[in-house]
């Protein structure tokens, strides 16, 4: 008899835990649907950016959902805002994770600024997939990669293209201006990086806090050299058109370099003269955009919105196909997206690298030119 009560005990504890570990999982081989999360930016700083992300997203999952799902079961999208913000992003992604029980995650926005959700995912073994994150800032902040990737372009990619044209117009002599945002060090570092490579000089660097809004103190300091052109990054575009305006006010006349997050429309409404020049990087759609973009624009009304609205297409399309043939959570699905290869709208080809990187892609030269946006090359 104690036996007995031995073993009843023992079976009883089995069931509780047994219960106590499905309720920390997602929730997706007994339900009709697979959950996963949006933690995007739908106000604040990367709204830009944000907005289109979760308009493709949505795209994405309902052209999925349209033909058949995963497996016969439906894609269940909740989407958070993280308010382009360290802390309203660890909040999305705790809610996301222990409330909503999602399987993966599209986002954040921005990740290589706000990364503090990243902690909560990689505990919980969940993936993310950012469309607007550069790896090169997690690798320079030493964050680790488990479970996180991210459909951005590589910086190295977009940053050597910039030198490329650079150097085919006479600049080889650069000064350097970047915030203390984990991006803006990021772009500087790999710009400096690459024009090492490049017999490009970099005769002066110049840091400043974030959301500074008086720049004379450091243009006076690098007035005092002789360059050809200024790299500006910070982390965000007013930031950047705010420096520019000072700089032409205090006679800087040379061409400044910037990267994707300068075509900005609304950015452009309020400093479409201050903008006049800029020379960027702006990245290079697969064949397949122009199709993605008419889409895009019969559902939702609107050309897509920000560089990484087609990221965040192609962050869902190669979940889902990682889905169909690994599993759909944890390390099975993080391995799953490591070994899957397929066409992509921003990429001909989505693949992520060991660094969980897209790989591949093309950048174009664009400049601002009486109020518009336009391709140099």
């Amino acid at each position: 008899m104690q036996a007995k009560t031995i073993w009843t005990v023992i079976v009883i504890i089995l069931v509780v835990l047994g219960g106590w570990w499905l309720a920390q999982k997602p929730n997706t081989a007994a339900g009709e649907t697979i959950k996963i999360g949006g933690a995007l930016g739908l106000t604040g700083i990367c709204a830009e950016f944000g907005e289109g992300e979760l308009k493709a997203t949505t795209l994405a999952v309902e052209e999925i959902n349209a033909a058949g799902g995963i497996n016969g079961k439906q894609l269940e999208l909740i989407s958070e805002d993280t308010q382009c913000d360290n802390k309203t992003t660890v909040s999305a992604f705790q809610k996301l994770i222990n409330v909503d029980k999602v399987a993966a995650i599209i986002g954040p926005t921005w990740g290589d600024s706000f990364q503090g959700g990243y902690s909560f995912s990689q505990q919980a073994e969940i993936v993310s997939i950012s469309p607007s994150t550069a790896i090169e800032a997690l690798e320079i902040s030493k964050q680790p990669v488990h479970f996180i990737f991210s459909t951005w372009f590589p910086a190295r990619t977009e940053t050597s293209a910039l030198q490329r044209y650079a150097l085919s117009q006479r600049i080889k002599k650069v000064a350097v201006i970047h915030d203390q945002d984990p991006f803006g060090i990021m772009s500087a570092e790999v710009f400096k990086e690459r024009a090492e490579q490049n017999s490009i000089e970099i005769v002066d660097e110049q840091e400043v806090a974030v959301e500074t809004v008086d720049f004379r103190t450091v243009i006076a300091k690098i007035r005092t050299k002789t360059f050809d052109a200024v790299f500006a990054s910070f982390i965000t575009p007013e930031s950047k058109a705010i420096f520019i305006k000072q700089a032409r006010e205090q006679g800087i006349r040379v061409p400044i370099l910037s990267t994707a997050e300068i075509q900005n429309p609304s950015l452009l409404a309020s400093f479409s003269q201050v903008l006049e020049g800029v020379i960027y990087t702006y990245p290079k759609g697969s064949d397949d955009f122009d199709v993605f973009a008419e889409k895009y624009k019969t559902r939702f009304g609107v050309e897509p919105e920000g560089p990484s609205a087609s990221n965040a297409y192609d962050a869902v399309t190669i979940l889902v196909a990682a889905m169909k043939k690994g599993g759909t959570e944890g390390k099975e699905l993080e391995r799953a997206l490591l070994e899957t290869s397929i066409p992509g709208v921003t990429y001909d080809t989505l693949r992520f690298s060991e660094k969980h990187q897209i790989t591949g892609g093309e950048f174009e030269i664009k400049t601002i030119k009486d109020g518009e946006f336009v391709k140099v090359q």
